[in-house]
């Protein structure tokens, strides 16, 4: 009799290196930053050199995984084989958080976005546990926003139909 894991595998198909697709993905950020490198003086110190030390560090990883090295993963992603809703859940409220940050707002969005992160990802949810998760995401965001505004000084952009923030 097999054990769940086993089975589970079997349902994974083929596997691939971990450190190669990690080398493939510092590969990626590497080129991406190299390409946006602007023209200034001080460009040459920050996305170049970081895209060098990324694609150097990402041949490395490249190299190490197709000669076998690092622990293997299956190349269907688990939200295919029915596994890691809550993460697939999780990556759409942080695609719907920067994509309505602009309309509605960065500080509302963030109180919302935490609120409804922990109200979902909590297994037992209940009245108090709603109430307790708004309360965090209002505190968190006042005391990010004076933090940020009273202590480091970080100008943030104003929202129209907020006339206090």
């Amino acid at each position: 009799m097999s054990t769940p894991e086993v089975a589970t595998d079997r349902r994974a198909g083929r596997q691939i290196s971990t450190e190669l697709v990690g080398g493939l993905l510092m590969l990626g950020v590497a080129v991406f930053f190299r390409l946006n490198a602007g023209e200034g003086r001080l460009d040459w110190l920050f996305p170049l050199v970081l895209s060098y030390v990324l694609g150097g560090l990402g041949i490395v990883l490249l190299v190490r995984g197709i000669a076998g090295f690092g622990d293997r993963l299956p190349t269907v992603p688990p939200i295919l084989r029915g596994q890691g809703v809550d993460v697939a859940v999780f990556i759409l409220l942080t695609v719907a958080y920067v994509a309505l940050m602009p309309v509605v707002g960065f500080w509302v969005m963030t109180a919302l976005t935490i609120f409804v992160a922990a109200a979902y990802l909590d297994t037992g949810r209940s009245a108090r546990t709603l109430v307790l998760a708004s309360g965090v995401a209002i505190a968190v965001c006042i005391a990010g926003f004076l933090l940020m505004t009273r202590v480091f000084y970080v100008p943030f952009p104003p929202v129209r139909w907020l006339p206090f923030l």
